[in-house]
């Protein structure tokens, strides 16, 4: 099995010989597994083309405002999926942590602030 690199329509884009077949876009470049293991694990990176066409990641500056934005609406996006859970706990009977009312409470400040740290989700609740 080979992998390959190729920025497709502005986009880095990973393509697996086994999955693919003849349909990488050329000109792709071929990449080891290991050199692959390397930028999916380089968070907060973006993957583009060097140069030569190779795989680098980059740091990409982001405006605060933009930031703000983003942090607000995963905020946002966790306090709605945490409404499952609480609704698990209700449907069954089984009392709300107190590690999960202040879990939300923390998602409704980032919320209302438009500042903080994202909260590290609780362990579900047992019997949930």
């Amino acid at each position: 099995m080979k992998i390959f690199f190729a920025m497709v329509d502005g986009r880095a884009a990973f393509y697996c010989s086994a999955i693919h077949g003849e349909n990488i876009p050329q000109p792709a470049r071929e990449i080891s597994p290991e050199r692959h293991a390397e930028l999916l694990a380089m968070q907060g990176k973006v993957i583009v083309a060097d140069a030569d066409g190779q795989p680098v990641g980059v740091d990409v500056e982001i405006a605060p405002d933009q930031a703000t934005r983003s942090l607000v609406k995963r905020a946002h996006v966790a306090l709605d999926a945490s409404d499952k859970t609480i609704l698990r706990c209700l449907e069954r009977g089984v009392p709300i942590p107190a590690e999960w009312t202040a879990y939300r409470a923390a998602l409704r400040t980032v919320i209302s602030k438009q500042t903080g740290d994202m909260p590290k989700r609780p362990a579900f609740p047992k019997s949930t």
